[in-house]
């Protein structure tokens, strides 16, 4: 089933990347990879860190509407999506 399933997830990759490119302003450090489980795929987003703002966006909507799209292509294959973000260190991206 991993082999039927590789083209769909290459394509929900690419999406993801679209869209990320469109959004951010350092679009050459935008990176997706995944790992594929059984009934669950895990996209990995990586981006330059003076993005992480723009894709987190305000409350968080930015990465919640990426998410729930992720979850609609994926879910229509009887498949998870979900997309992970590195950990960003909080006295980077944080002015306490």
């Amino acid at each position: 089933m991993d082999q039927q399933m590789r083209p769909f997830r290459d394509e929900v990759k690419d999406i993801i990347l679209s869209i990320l490119r469109t959004m951010l302003t350092n679009e050459s450090d935008v990176n997706v990879t995944y790992t594929a489980g059984s009934r669950t795929t895990v996209y990995k987003v990586e981006c330059h860190p003076d993005d992480y703002g723009v894709l987190l966006g305000k409350n968080g909507r930015n990465i919640e509407g990426l998410r729930r799209v992720t979850m609609a292509m994926t879910t229509r294959f009887g498949s998870r999506g979900i997309i992970e973000l590195p950990d960003i260190p909080k006295d980077e991206f944080f002015n306490d």
